[in-house]
């Protein structure tokens, strides 16, 4: 059973000039991580590479779906 959740947002600036292009002029290379924990302390691991400010968005979305899991057997899903 799902039990714990964990969601990190890592952002990472690059130096001036790398990776910018036409529309993203200081880019940050960003991933939304998402950690589940079941009973036994088995830890399943998801990623979402993004740039900018996408990430918000991608974790504010593993949020809302991560309540959706809690207390759920991973057969379920």
């Amino acid at each position: 059973m799902i039990n714990s959740i964990e969601i990190k947002d890592a952002r990472y600036p690059l130096g001036k000039g790398a990776g910018s292009d036409a529309i993203h002029r200081d880019p940050i290379y960003s991933y939304a991580v998402v950690n589940l924990k079941d009973d036994n302390g088995i830890v399943g691991s998801g990623f979402a590479f993004t740039l900018g400010e996408g990430n918000d968005l991608v974790c504010k979305a593993a949020h809302f779906y991560a309540s959706q899991l809690k207390g759920k057997d991973i057969e379920e899903l």
